[in-house]
């Protein structure tokens, strides 16, 4: 059997508040597959309050036989190719950000304007509010990439450490990581400028409009586990009624409060609004009823995004018949 990855939508059945969801209350979502460029792979990680959806997508060109990847948007289910690259966030105004690849396969952080790339530097661009103020890495003439922001274009480094910027708000805060000598992540949250540390071993990976931040954080000897830090900058780990954290990433969270990532190697959902953090569902698990009309033929489920109508997109493996 030959497994492909494709990316999906789920969006919810019927109004849900989600400020007011609690741990007993039934969360229903139907499927969407995306598709892909041509290509037999593709992700998506980004999704906006319209519903756009960025990620990337495989595309074999005619009379080649190794595929490249792609920039893809996706809108009302039409896709857009952007070129070589990836897609990894979009703002409220359809404004693209993530990695675009030249012919010598070096890698810029781009910012895409109705489908115009710009590019802003060496590195990668991760995540975009809804002033064009765009979180990511650049590199230096070392070869080090280190965490900045650019606004207006232009880059502010954050720190003279390597690291990157992986998320930022509608009022600027950013969080990130820094890596020191030991090779060790120290988690940050940068407010004016300021760098709050968050904890060592840690990778905070969004950031919503609350301020609420999502990730990972070592649980244990090369272990990771899902963490959440509060507005002001408590931390915690997700323990699904066990004894303890669970090995795991919080990969996105919506302004309402929803939460997507993964735990015990499968997709999950949280609801993080209260500032602490309700579990609502597996997502992908065969036969869970949380997706009404998920195809069998699904293997394993990763939610990457999530918009905060708790739309959510990913990207899935599906079996598929030899030859």
């Amino acid at each position: 059997m030959k497994a492909s990855s494709l990316p999906w939508l789920l969006s919810t059945l019927g109004l849900l508040a989600t400020s007011q969801v609690q741990a007993t209350d039934k969360v229903a979502f139907t499927f969407q597959d995306l598709g892909t460029l041509g290509g037999k792979k593709s992700s998506a990680t980004g999704i906006n309050a319209k519903g756009q959806i960025v990620g990337h997508s495989e595309v074999l060109a005619p009379g080649s036989s190794a595929p490249s990847v792609h920039a893809v948007v996706w809108n009302a289910g039409n896709a857009t190719d952007l070129g070589p690259g990836q897609a990894l966030a979009i703002n409220a105004a359809g404004h693209v950000v993530g990695i675009s690849v030249d012919g010598n396969g070096n890698e810029f952080a781009t910012l895409w304007v109705d489908k115009a790339p710009t590019r802003l530097g060496a590195g990668a661009a991760y995540a975009i509010n809804v002033n064009d103020h765009v979180a990511g890495e650049l590199g230096g003439t070392d070869g080090v990439r280190r965490p900045v922001v650019w606004r207006n274009n232009t880059p502010s480094l954050l720190s003279d450490l390597p690291g990157r910027a992986t998320g930022i708000n509608l009022s600027g805060q950013i969080v990130g990581y820094t890596t020191d000598a030991a090779k060790v992540n120290t988690a940050i949250r940068w407010v004016d400028g300021s760098a709050v540390p968050l904890g060592n071993d840690a990778t905070p990976y969004a950031i919503n409009d609350a301020n609420l931040v999502v990730g990972t954080g070592q649980i244990g000897q090369g272990v990771h586990g899902v963490f959440f830090w509060d507005a002001s900058n408590a931390g915690t780990w997700y323990g699904k009624g066990v004894n303890g954290p669970i090995p795991g990433s919080a990969y996105a969270i919506g302004n309402q409060g929803w939460v997507v990532g993964d735990a015990f190697g499968q997709g999950e959902l949280w609801n993080f609004a209260s500032g602490k953090p309700v579990y609502l569902g597996d997502i992908g698990v065969p036969g869970n009823p949380i997706i009404v009309n998920q195809p069998a033929d699904i293997t394993y489920m990763r939610p990457l995004g999530v918009n905060e109508k708790g739309q959510i997109v990913g990207t899935a493996c599906y079996r598929l018949p030899a030859g």
